[in-house]
């Protein structure tokens, strides 16, 4: 099932939507590589895309010590499901993952 999701902020500086997201402002969909020396260091926690559909790899990203919300929950598993006529991914991504 497809939802259809209304950003809340726009930005164009990829540092300010990180420093959004550690102050618990929400979540974001941002480049793997952007987000790996928070990941790495725990203030962000990632989620990668399980059908790898996006041609750059990218992840959701939120606050390590954040609780999520149902709805916050909601949005990142229906961000993990592929695309109407598009084949799941045999190698499945879980919460928290990320690289490196």
């Amino acid at each position: 099932e497809r939802h259809h999701y209304e950003p809340v902020h726009d930005f164009t500086d990829v540092e300010m939507v990180k420093r959004m997201v550690e102050m618990d402002e929400g979540v974001a969909i941002l480049p793997e590589t952007i987000v790996l020396p928070e990941v790495a260091g725990h203030r962000l926690a990632a989620v990668p895309f399980e059908d790898g559909g996006c041609t750059e790899p990218l992840a959701v990203i939120y606050k390590k010590t954040k609780r999520l919300t149902p709805a916050m929950k909601h949005f990142i598993n229906a961000l993990k499901q592929p695309a109407p006529g598009e084949i799941p991914s045999l190698a499945g991504a879980g919460e928290g993952g990320a690289a490196g």
